[in-house]
């Protein structure tokens, strides 16, 4: 469809904008028209005027998308300044892709415990991503025991998509076909300046003072959306059918099914001082060790505004006129003088949710640490430490159309202090090989749309999704045991097995009630145990003549576990974690010319089947099926520069989600995304 002509740099230039007539007339009240016994809402003709005064691009059209492409450049130096060293490093980089991806996406219902379509719908998604940015870090010494240093980056990114689909929609026994255009960009500023200060007089202890913030930005302008039913009309001759017409027309079931366009933002700002100072000693055996201790103050401000509109079709006039006027494309419909203020016209409408569309949000962290990297002996070592953290997170929902101090429509607010113990023993055997034994706690907080009632709807199974403000922070035991061996430079080979208790983990269930809705919550429990297997090693081992060849394994055996027992209306109430495959594996044989002018590498990853989405109501879970990746590089120096070739998803798979019957064997494919193969050449030069 017809963007804006910054969209290759993620940068809407305000085509997708939200009209300045709303921005002026209609920022904090609900577009409505005006009653005839009431005041509050706005005529007619101003009701026609905020209707006429969007972009009325709908329709998509099919063209040819560019090859896709990217370049980076990197720049890095030292330089004298007042006879001092200044260090630099600067970075651009900037890439767009473009992609069509077609698939299915159906929804079953069950009876007798077998699984019938309710929806099957095909599916092309075409979308044009974008991403750049920028680093630049510097590093000034004030003299041999003083330093300061500043890191800035700026990344943004864009996503713009047309996604359509179009099948069987048995819940109302009409076909239907979909057409969302959508567009997200989004912006993060992250800097930090800093200081680093040597006390010579306090035995070498090094302060590191430094100060962070960050700046994000994530706005979705104008997602324009709208479904059309296929209508079977009767053809009637001397009060007899003989026949039937067939006609695509715009939906007219509920609003949201009809004309309309969303218009979403949010802001997060976060600022964080913090102090680290590392205090050498030598221990009893008069060994090297360090004292570190440190504390942090975080400051997190977020704030979410939505708007969401729609165009009442006309309701007035010839049954005839409106049937055909309602088959027409969205832009025809949506000609400037069929939007109007009244029942006979396309009329603007108002869908924002007072009670979920908009939150700000506040999070307070003080924490401080302590901690010893001991060596007790020469073969035995010890890391340990604690980390106090205080902690608050605070969201409120509020009506934009009623902003008063006591306008806040639902509060959450969570408190906690914890005190989070972390060891790290290590023990050398030998020169080789070292064993190594940790336990540590960590905490994992709810993100704050999560906590707060904001309000979505899930595109597959088309049930909401909402925050929940009495979620609780979860509290994460892990536990872990590691043998690693280094045969010769620059291999590995390492055996470890760990456990991980989850107290109070953050889990997606679904709620009961007229309209069931996605709704994290807090399981009654988790665990996840198993072992990891990894090795590095070079070919030469086999024979001398392979000593250009290397070969890398990584394979991981996970068992996981929740229970959300009389927590939802969740089919399993006993499941693994959602997105945790039982196992992974990973496998690379590389290749390095002697003087390292050509390389070339064969990348194969793997996984298992793993829970993507919980059944409800009697259906079964949805799982995402493992699959195969394979991916090749390689690449050429030629004179001062590089040439690089890839390939990747070499064999081509689909991403397939799948769900079986309680009595059937075979499973029935939910989601299937075909995806293609992608070659990219690239072409690099440094002086």
């Amino acid at each position: 469809y017809d963007g804006g002509v910054l969209d290759f740099l993620g940068i809407d230039d305000g085509k997708r904008a939200l009209p300045d007539d709303i921005k002026r007339l209609a920022r904090n009240k609900r577009i409505t028209r005006r009653g005839a016994f009431s005041s509050a809402g706005f005529s007619a003709d101003t009701v026609a005027m905020l209707g006429r005064s969007f972009n009325r691009t709908w329709n998509r059209k099919a063209s040819t998308a560019k090859p896709a492409y990217s370049v980076n450049a990197t720049y890095g130096n030292e330089v004298q300044l007042l006879d001092r060293a200044l260090g630099f490093l600067g970075s651009l980089t900037l890439s767009n892709d473009f992609r069509t991806n077609t698939g299915e996406e159906n929804v079953y219902k069950s009876d007798e415990g077998y699984l019938v379509p309710e929806t099957a719908y095909d599916v092309t998604t075409s979308q044009a991503t974008t991403l750049w940015g920028t680093i630049l870090n510097s590093s000034y010494r004030l003299n041999d025991f003083n330093t300061v240093s500043m890191r800035a980056m700026y990344n943004r990114s864009a996503e713009d998509e047309v996604r359509y689909y179009e099948g069987e929609n048995n819940d109302s026994g009409k076909p239907l076909k979909n057409t969302r255009l959508d567009y997200i960009e989004r912006g993060l500023f992250s800097g930090s300046i800093g200081t680093s200060h040597y006390l010579t007089r306090l035995g070498k202890t090094r302060v590191d003072l430094r100060y962070n913030y960050s700046h994000a930005t994530r706005d979705e302008p104008d997602r324009r959306e709208y479904n059309y039913e296929l209508e079977r009309d009767r053809i009637v001759v001397d009060e007899e059918v003989v026949g039937y017409n067939d006609a695509w027309r715009l939906s007219g079931r509920s609003a949201s099914l009809g004309l309309t366009r969303t218009f979403g933002k949010s802001l997060e700002d976060d600022r964080s001082p913090e102090i680290n100072v590392t205090v050498p000693f030598k221990q009893w055996s008069h060994l090297d060790s360090k004292l570190k201790f440190g504390a942090l103050l975080r400051n997190k401000d977020r704030g979410a505004n939505w708007r969401r509109f729609y165009y009442s079709a006309p309701s007035r006039g010839d049954r005839a006129v409106l049937d055909s006027l309602l088959a027409l494309s969205p832009e025809e419909m949506l000609a400037e003088d069929r939007i109007g203020g009244s029942n006979s016209a396309f009329m603007l409408q108002e869908l924002t949710k007072p009670e979920s569309d908009n939150y700000r949000a506040h999070q307070d962290v003080r924490a401080a640490y302590l901690m010893a990297d001991l060596p007790v002996s020469m073969k035995f070592r010890a890391v340990i430490g604690a980390r106090l953290e205080d902690a608050t997170m605070k969201v409120e929902s509020y009506d934009i159309f009623h902003i008063t101090p006591d306008s806040m429509l639902s509060r959450s607010k969570l408190a906690n202090t914890d005190l989070l113990p972390a060891v790290n023993l290590s023990y050398s055997l030998n020169e080789d090989l070292t064993v190594r034994g940790a336990y540590s706690v960590t905490i994992s907080r709810p993100d704050f749309r999560e906590l707060s009632s904001f309000w979505m709807t899930d595109f597959v199974s088309g049930y909401p999704e909402i925050g929940n403000p009495d979620l609780k922070r979860a509290k994460i035991h892990s536990t872990d045991l590691r043998v690693e061996s280094y045969p010769k430079l620059n291999e590995l080979l390492a055996a470890s097995i760990y456990y991980k208790k989850l107290i109070n983990p953050i889990e997606k269930s679904l709620q009961g009630g007229e309209t069931p809705v996605y709704k994290p919550i807090n399981a009654r429990s988790g665990s996840i145990y198993g072992t990891e297997l990894e090795a590095r090693l070079g070919l030469d081992r086999v024979r001398r003549s392979l000593d250009s060849f290397a070969v890398t394994t990584n394979v991981t055996l996970v068992h996981s576990r929740t229970d959300i027992s009389r927590l939802g209306v969740d089919t399993s109430q006993k499941r693994p974690l959602e997105g945790q495959s039982p196992y992974v594996v990973n496998t690379g044989l590389f290749y390095s010319s002697p003087r390292g002018r050509s390389g070339a590498a064969v990348m194969v990853n793997v996984f298992g089947r793993r829970l993507a989405r919980v059944g409800i109501q009697g259906l079964p879970d949805i799982y995402e099926e493992g699959r195969t990746s394979l991916d090749m590089t390689f690449n050429h120096r030629l004179g001062g520069s590089r040439v690089k070739l890839s390939v990747e998803n070499l064999l081509g798979g689909d991403i397939r989600f799948e769900q079986k019957g309680i009595v059937e064997k075979s499973s029935k494919v939910t989601t299937l995304v075909r995806r293609g193969r992608s070659v990219s050449l690239s072409i690099s030069t440094g002086g």
